[in-house]
C-alpha cells in the first residue's frame, strides 16, 4: 500500500503489459523456467538471470521515466542490484569513441515483448538519444536481438559491435553500484539516465522466491 501510495503521488503510472497491469511482481516464473522451451520468451523480471544490464519499457514509445523496485522478499544468495551511471558513460564515448556514439544514436530493431502493437511487435529506436539538453537511453539487448531473428534478418556487423562495446562500458565497475534491498525498501530509478540489473540469484521453494513489486512512471 506505501509503495502504491508514493507512486500515485509521484505522477502519472504507465501500463506495464498488455493485461494493462500498473503493478507487476518482479519474481521467477517458476513453471516457464522448469521448460526451456518456454524460457526464451518470458520478460526478464519473470527470471532469476543475472547481468542483462537495461533500462525498462524499451518496447514502449515513450518508456517510464522513473521505475519503482520495493522489496517484499529477497534471495538467500544472489541477486543484488547493480545500477548503472548511463550519462557517464554517453560522456566518455562522446569524448574518446565518436564512431561507437554515432552506431548508439542510431535506430536498431526493438522487440516490444509483453505488448500486442503492429508492425509484427517491433519497432526502431537509437539506445542514446539526445534533444533540448535531455539525454535519454534506451536499452535491453534481447529483447533487440530477438527482433532481428524475428524479422529473420542479420544484425549488421557495426551495430553488433556497437552493443558489444556498450555491454562492456555497463559492465564497468567504475560505473556501477552494487547494493541487496532489505524487505520494505524502496528503490527508485532515473529510467533515462540509468540502466540496471542483478546478479543472478539462487530459487529455493515456491513460497521463497525474491520478490519485488515495479511501478513504470512518466
Amino acid at each position: 500500500k506505501k509503495t502504491k501510495l508514493l507512486a500515485d503521488g509521484f505522477g502519472k503510472i504507465v501500463l506495464q503489459n498488455k493485461k494493462k497491469q500498473k503493478y507487476v511482481h518482479v519474481t521467477p516464473n517458476i513453471k516457464s523456467l522448469q521448460t526451456s522451451k518456454n524460457e526464451r520468451f518470458l520478460r526478464y523480471h519473470e527470471t532469476n538471470a543475472g547481468g542483462d544490464l537495461h533500462s525498462d519499457g524499451p518496447q514502449l514509445s515513450t518508456p517510464p521515466r522513473y521505475v519503482f523496485l520495493a522489496c517484499i522478499k529477497n534471495s538467500a544468495q544472489g541477486g543484488d542490484n547493480i545500477i548503472v551511471d548511463c550519462k557517464r558513460i554517453y560522456s566518455d564515448i562522446k569524448k574518446n569513441e565518436r564512431a561507437l556514439l554515432n552506431a548508439l544514436c542510431s535506430n536498431y530493431f526493438i522487440e516490444r515483448r509483453g505488448f500486442n502493437f503492429s508492425n509484427q511487435n517491433i519497432f526502431s529506436r537509437p539506445i542514446f538519444s539526445y534533444k533540448d539538453n535531455n539525454l535519454k537511453f534506451r536499452y535491453l539487448r534481447t529483447y533487440i536481438e530477438a527482433a532481428y531473428e524475428k524479422k529473420n534478418i542479420s544484425m549488421p556487423d557495426d551495430k553488433r559491435d556497437a552493443l558489444d562495446k556498450l555491454d562492456l562500458y555497463l559492465s564497468q565497475l567504475k560505473y556501477q553500484s552494487k547494493f541487496k534491498l532489505n524487505p520494505g525498501e524502496i528503490l527508485i530509478i532515473n529510467n533515462n539516465l540509468l540502466a540496471h540489473g542483478r546478479t543472478a540469484f539462487s530459487i529455493n521453494n515456491q513460497s521463497a522466491q525474491r520478490d519485488y513489486l515495479r511501478v513504470w512512471i512518466k
